[in-house]
């Protein structure tokens, strides 16, 4: 899998100084790639192993040498699917803050209803004493409709 020099640095925790500099002495080649082809990627199964500096005699058995890639690639795995969980976390809000926002909506809501007669007062003083107390009966029926609000959870 193609890894960034960015990518390294957010899964390994190294300085890109150091993830370049190690990388270049193993003699890894960078290809172009990424976000508008302008990030230099390299094959992480190759990359991990340098920066973890995991030195095997040639005489190694493959079969050794493909499960300790293997095991860099699930731990990579993991700490990428746990980093995405972060992020998820952040965008989700809780049940109870969902369940306060309509209580806090309409706890402002209300000084600004009540506050509609004396408005209409002061920019129109020709309104009658009639035409007010409608008003007021209307804003009462609207935060009784406001009050049985009900957030339902399915």
């Amino acid at each position: 899998m193609d890894s960034s020099i960015t990518d390294l640095q957010n899964f390994t925790g190294f300085d890109t100084r150091t993830i370049r500099k190690r990388l270049s002495e193993a003699g890894v080649v960078f290809k172009t790639g990424g976000y508008r082809n302008s990030a230099k990627v390299c094959d992480s199964k190759i990359a991990l192993p340098i920066l973890y500096q995991v030195n095997q005699p040639d005489n190694t058995d493959p079969s050794t040498k493909i499960q300790l890639l293997n095991a860099y690639e699930k731990r990579e795995d993991i700490r990428r699917k746990k980093r995405e969980n972060d992020i998820e976390e952040k965008l989700l809000i809780s049940v109870n803050a969902a369940l306060e926002v309509p209580e806090k909506l309409a706890a402002q809501m209300v000084p600004i209803l009540e506050s509609l007669p004396l408005i209409m007062k002061r920019n129109r003083p020709e309104i009658s004493g009639d035409e007010i107390l409608l008003t007021k009966k209307s804003i009462a029926e609207c935060l009784n409709i406001i009050d049985n609000i009900q957030v339902k959870i399915d």
